[in-house]
């Protein structure tokens, strides 16, 4: 029994790659718009399914990071999966907001810090080793729509400065801060995004579905705006009406995305001709709708724009929608997988229902 538990956590660690981290953020922000649109019971719901799936991702990767170090050193040096790693700031700062919302301040803050301090370290420690690794290619094929989660983890520390220490202007000043930082990070990465599409163009079917989070960036730039503008007396009113005027700005770039990423996903899928399959990366594509619905609530109230407001309250249940087939996809997953390898003869039960990340198989 020992020894298959051992398998079990293992192949479990095995498949705790970074962006396995984007399955809380998804669920935590979907979580949030649910509260938003007065909805408290499901959004509670949700919020406990975000929990426990931190607890057992969190778990998994430690057990990596002891028993299969060397795979973890390899994902924080390959450029398609390394910025990945910025998921754990932004479902840190999710969680912590929802977990702030059903009265739990103690959890949250803990939860702030540790995402502030992995930001921190990911920051100094990760664009330096990617592009230095013997691993990494030194052209621009390695970019892929993971490394927007750089600029999202960013705006992520932008909205718990504004948000927790309201007014305050040490606080405030961090949150202006990280809030530009996160956009010049956004612009930096958009560059990079297009001159890769234009000369090595996708990219491996099963990295396609991140760039998903070129909306889900915009749309979060767009929820720390919103932030600041809730700040009594962190803005003056020149600052105010900038800020208002760039959230706006950011709101209307992530609405124009929708469309694109749309059109472009169902042509792919379409060309491609391969029956889906649930992949961790789905949840790359979930997190920027319940993100774009929760900040065109938290625009249009801030900014007074109701019909933002109403936009975002609509696109609510979009968000739930995919949420709920993106899950019930995963719960399926571990059934289909034991059902395969019986049938295969293959001893081992079911593989990790986050198995398969970033694989050229899965994902649009």
């Amino acid at each position: 029994m020992g020894r298959v538990d051992a398998s079990a956590l293992t192949r479990a660690a095995s498949a705790a790659v970074p962006g396995s981290f984007s399955m809380v953020m998804a669920t935590g922000i979907v979580s949030d718009a649910l509260r938003l649109a007065g909805l408290p019971v499901p959004a509670d719901v949700l919020l406990v399914v975000a929990g426990a799936g931190f607890a057992v991702l969190l778990g998994a990767t430690c057990w990596r990071a002891a028993v299969l170090s060397s795979a973890l050193r390899a994902d924080l040096t390959n450029p398609d999966r390394a910025f990945a790693a910025f998921a754990f700031t932004a479902a840190c700062v999710v969680l912590g907001t929802g977990l702030a919302a059903a009265g739990l301040p103690a959890a949250a803050a803990v939860l702030a810090v540790a995402g502030a301090l992995a930001w921190i370290a990911l920051t100094l420690w990760l664009p330096g080793r990617v592009l230095m690794s013997p691993r990494a290619r030194p052209d621009i094929a390695g970019v892929s729509g993971t490394w927007y989660l750089w600029a999202v983890a960013t705006q992520s520390l932008a909205i718990v400065a504004a948000d927790g220490m309201t007014g305050a202007r040490p606080a405030a000043a961090v949150a202006v801060v990280a809030w530009v930082a996160g956009i010049a990070i956004y612009l930096a990465v958009s560059v990079l995004v297009v001159a890769k599409i234009r000369i090595a163009r996708l990219g491996a079917p099963g990295t396609r579905a991140a760039y998903w989070v070129t909306m889900g960036a915009a749309s979060i730039s767009t929820l720390a705006a919103a932030g600041l503008l809730r700040a009594h007396g962190a803005l003056g009113a020149g600052g105010r009406a900038w800020v208002t005027g760039a959230a706006v700005a950011l709101w209307v770039l992530a609405t124009t995305l929708i469309p694109v990423l749309v059109i472009a996903t169902t042509a792919i899928r379409l060309r491609s001709g391969t029956r889906p399959r649930y992949r961790a990366c789905a949840w790359m594509v979930v997190f920027p709708l319940g993100m774009y619905a929760t900040a065109s609530i938290q625009l249009g109230i801030a900014a007074g724009l109701p019909a933002i407001r109403q936009v975002g309250e609509g696109l609510v249940w979009v968000a739930v929608a995919a949420w709920a087939v993106t899950f019930a996809a995963m719960a399926a997953t571990p059934l289909a997988s034991r059902k395969t390898r019986a049938d295969a003869g293959v001893a081992g039960g079911a593989d990790w229902p986050g198995a398969g990340y970033g694989k050229v198989t899965g994902c649009p």
